[in-house]
């Protein structure tokens, strides 16, 4: 009876490893992109990038059983694609590739152990306690796990494939503000809508802009070939070495933060924001004329006294393990915050050496922890002591119409006519080649 009992589990077991082998579809995406893009060929360079069995990623373990369980009821990437190497000093050794896309910390690890960061934590906070037991008022200091110095391990490199080569001018005489925009390798129709509007705009009253869109790995074949097409034309994609996941955003922003350190890229303010809002021009110019400071400025949200949500299956749930912490530290909510050159080399040598084990939220993890960490001011932008609108979210559906209709709003108040008294030149100027090129209403119909 004992046999047959154990030759019972023995079948249902591999009959199980049967049913999940077989599952292995992959995203795809739900629509043709041919209407747009002239060009569907796969380079082979973005073959040999997305099929490589060394070159792919360098990622970093999880640590944390127990972390990766109440992680259970997030959304999960796709379970299927080429094994990788992950490097920590001279050994190597291969490792699935589920775990790299269960991971949300993908990193390269390095033996060099010599650091230089701004730490500019207080002895108030080292060696604080991590969750107390009576309620305070707010945030007092970061948890241990946070303050303790980890293992040097670099975020993923960018632009090796895809890369922005049309503004050439961020590697020679620079910009006055450089978007950094969130986009998904799907969302082609709000990368497009933004070409066509605030992102077209190239000069205001003395201010030059330039926008770049980041983007992680898609394993989905004929996505990944549209991409390419779709930069041949624009140029203006910037492209990292890790899964394109929700869970990934604060990989996604610290990627291209190496990207701006390691490439010099050359701006007076870095703008990270998402491909559903809308920027405010005339505004973020007439706030950002004024104020240089090496600081971060919310121009979505401040949060000052923001919360920890302990309920899974919430999009923000952040469990114990992952933040011990009562209270946040003050950070801006990821719609839209600004940093300057300075501040970006601070907080991108600071995540070198912080663990960040599974935090998926972007915002608190880079303007409120790495923030924190290397003491570096934080404000809302206002005007007069009072928020002053710098740019427009999308909370509506559909999104892009959204987007569309308040864009029209603001068109009407752009100086399209008027001539600047010093050079007799035009005060708006724009990217002509991009210009009425596409039918907006068409594009956002449905959308």
């Amino acid at each position: 009876m004992q046999r047959l009992f154990f030759l019972l589990v023995f079948l249902m077991t591999g009959l199980l490893l049967i049913l999940t082998g077989q599952n292995e579809q992959l995203f795809s995406a739900s629509y043709d992109l041919d209407e747009i893009y002239s060009s569907k060929s796969l380079g082979q360079k973005s073959e040999d990038f997305l099929r490589s069995d060394t070159n792919v990623f360098s990622v970093q373990l999880s640590r944390e059983a127990a972390v990766r369980a109440t992680h259970a009821s997030l959304p999960q990437p796709p379970t299927h694609s080429p094994r990788i190497t992950r490097f920590s000093g001279d050994a190597s050794h291969n490792i699935d590739s589920t775990d790299l896309l269960e991971s949300n910390a993908m990193v390269e690890f390095t033996t060099d152990e010599t650091m230089q960061c701004r730490v500019g934590h207080t002895d108030e906070n080292i060696g604080a306690d991590t969750e107390v037991e009576e309620e305070p008022t707010g945030f007092r200091s970061l948890p241990q796990k946070f303050l303790q110095m980890s293992p040097k391990q670099k975020s993923p490199k960018c632009g090796e494939v895809i890369h922005p080569w049309l503004h050439q001018e961020l590697y020679e005489e620079g910009v006055s503000m450089l978007f950094l925009v969130k986009s998904a390798p799907e969302n082609w129709r709000a990368r497009q809508l933004i070409r066509q509007t605030w992102a077209n705009i190239y000069y205001l009253h003395e201010m030059t802009f330039r926008t770049v869109f980041l983007l992680g790995v898609t394993f989905d074949d004929e996505l990944q070939g549209n991409l390419t097409a779709e930069n041949e034309k624009y140029g203006d994609l910037l492209q990292c070495r890790f899964y394109d996941d929700y869970n990934n955003l604060p990989v996604k922003v610290l990627s291209s933060f190496r990207w701006v350190v390691e490439e010099n890229i050359k701006a007076q303010h870095f703008t990270v924001t998402d491909d559903d809002c809308l920027m405010n021009l005339p505004n973020i110019r007439a706030f950002f004329m004024v104020h240089s400071e090496d600081a971060l400025y919310c121009g979505f949200t401040y949060a000052s006294t923001a919360r920890p949500i302990r309920a899974m299956g919430n999009k923000w749930f952040v469990s114990k393990e992952i933040y011990p912490g009562l209270y946040y530290p003050k950070f801006c909510h990821g719609g839209m915050y600004t940093l300057t050159t300075s501040v970006i080399r601070d907080i991108n040598c600071i995540a070198e050496y912080t663990d960040r084990d599974y935090v998926h939220l972007e915002d608190v993890y880079i303007t409120g922890i790495l923030r924190e960490k290397s003491s570096i001011p934080v404000y809302p932008v206002t005007r007069s002591g009072r928020k002053f609108t710098v740019m427009y979210y999308a909370w509506v559906e559909p999104k892009l119409k959204s987007l569309l209709w308040q864009w029209l709003k603001w068109n009407y108040t752009l100086p399209w006519k008027t001539t600047s008294n010093i050079d007799g030149k035009p005060m708006l100027r724009v990217n002509q080649k991009q210009q009425n090129s596409i039918d907006l209403v068409e594009l956002v119909d449905g959308y």
